[in-house]
């Protein structure tokens, strides 16, 4: 994991403007998000350091996964308080 965000908004392809929605079609995106905020981890986080690392899911599938307030609040202490992802 890489950092987190939320999201503001979700515009259909159709509501942008000719240059955004050429950016949507070459990344074959249906919708472009807008962020309220986005913060980036010091350095990612692997899933197999974390409660995920039993999940079914890999890769591309944990994008967009919806995390519970507890879920999210323990990644986030854990990447806080992990060695990796301290300042030096």
């Amino acid at each position: 994991m890489v950092g987190y965000g939320m999201i503001d908004h979700a515009a259909e392809k159709r509501t942008l403007s000719e240059e955004d929605r050429l950016e949507c079609e070459r990344g074959s995106w249906k919708r472009a998000i807008e962020f309220k905020y986005v913060k980036r981890f010091e350095k990612p986080l692997l899933v197999r350091e974390t409660f995920l690392k039993d999940s079914k899911r890999h890769g591309r599938f944990f994008h967009g996964l919806q995390l519970t307030k507890g879920e999210f609040e323990k990644i986030l202490s854990q990447a806080e308080k992990s060695p990796l992802h301290q300042k030096s």
